[in-house]
């Protein structure tokens, strides 16, 4: 089997003004609003008629990816997709949007080799420990529930009563935060777990753990990325200030190798790497490190139907697996890139993802869809000027 052709399909879906998001905002802080999502698609073609279906991270930025995807090209087409380790690794590659887009030409890889054989991702990555994965509702991106704590309230509540028992929400260095997390645990009791996202927004490790001490009493789950994810030691002196809170990070990390150290000297509670940023092959040896050290790995997951599919393929196939985010907000991302374009959306039913067990990814894309989202040029997000 040969790749014959790699296509890039840019999608485009604008973001009603009732559902934009708006983050930052606080003294000192520049403030952003969201006014359209991307999505990347690649699509690559075989000479046996097998497609496969792969997305990179959007972050690279939608022109970009398609530019280093054209770039590649020559040097992919003509490869066995079998012969993935060889030339679709992303660490192999020398620029940040050449890995991205090389995440997602994996992805495609996979997905054309469970096709072929007939089998779903996750038994060809070595068997599935579950066949569906507890989901936590990832949202808490409207900032305005700083001033208005019912408004996270009532983000919580509609979750809850869609059936998800977990829900993550960004927070920065304000103490009004505090009022907004009590705010939800006192509306939501035990009933749902509470993740809280620092995006690395504190400034040192020691304002991380003020402010951790002060909502440590409301059960967080985890305390995600509360510092930049250049500083080991910074997260070592976290963990050691907050030993019932667990620590987690890593989306950004491109490699294996980045991860090591982290994992070695358990920086980290929780891995999360993302498969749109390392392919699935990376991020199967990243969760095998971390359970050499007996740490949890929970993928990022914050973007559209594919990367949905690939990291539910991947934290079926690993032992250490625990939970998955699920994207629930039209941040850099939208519910038609996760329902409208797939044939068959990976929804989740009493806060659990079945894993799909077609071959492949175990999806198919509505490509008759794809034109009501043509591909508009411009920011994803604009200043946004008031202030918190």
């Amino acid at each position: 089997m040969r790749i014959t052709d790699i296509e890039t399909i840019l999608l485009s879906c604008p973001i009603p003004e009732e559902k934009t998001w708006r983050l930052g905002g606080l003294p000192g802080q520049p403030g952003w609003k969201g006014v359209k999502a991307d999505a990347v698609i690649i699509k690559v073609k075989t000479d046996e008629g097998i497609v496969g279906y792969g997305e990179p991270s959007p972050y690279g930025g939608a022109i970009p990816l398609r530019n280093a995807i054209e770039a590649l090209k020559p040097s992919f087409i003509g490869r066995d997709p079998f012969d993935l380790d060889l030339f679709a690794v992303p660490w192999m590659y020398p620029s940040r949007v050449e890995r991205l887009a090389v995440a997602g030409l994996n992805i495609a890889c996979w997905d054309i080799m469970g096709k072929a054989t007939g089998r779903p991702v996750s038994q060809l990555l070595g068997g599935r420990h579950t066949e569906k994965i507890r989901v936590y509702a990832s949202g808490g991106i409207n900032w305005e529930f700083v001033r208005k704590p019912e408004i996270l309230v009532k983000e919580a509540m509609d979750y809850l009563e869609e059936g998800f028992t977990a829900f993550k929400f960004r927070i920065g260095p304000d103490r009004r935060f505090i009022e907004a997390i009590k705010a939800v645990r006192e509306a939501v009791g035990y009933e749902m777990d509470l993740l809280i996202e620092g995006n690395m927004r504190f400034r040192s490790p020691s304002e991380a753990i003020r402010m951790a001490k002060q909502f440590e009493r409301y059960e967080p789950y985890w305390f995600e990325e509360p510092i930049r994810g250049d500083n080991p030691e910074g997260y070592l002196e976290i963990r050691r200030a907050l030993p019932e809170i667990p620590i987690t990070g890593g989306e950004g990390k491109g490699s294996a190798m980045e991860f090591k150290p982290w994992i070695d000297c358990r920086a980290y509670d929780i891995v999360q790497p993302d498969c749109n940023v390392v392919g699935i092959s990376e991020a199967k040896r990243i969760a095998y490190l971390a359970s050499l050290q007996g740490l949890f790995c929970c993928p990022h997951n914050w973007h559209n139907a594919i990367t949905t599919a690939a990291n539910l393929h991947l934290v079926a196939s690993i032992p250490n697996h625990l939970i998955l985010e699920m994207q629930r907000t039209w941040h850099w991302s939208c519910p038609a890139f996760r329902i409208d374009i797939v044939e068959e959306p990976l929804e989740p039913k009493k806060g659990y993802l079945e894993v799909p067990k077609k071959p492949g990814l175990g999806i198919e894309l509505n490509e008759k869809a794809f034109s009501k989202y043509p591909y508009k040029e411009g920011p994803v997000q604009v200043p946004w000027e008031v202030r918190l």
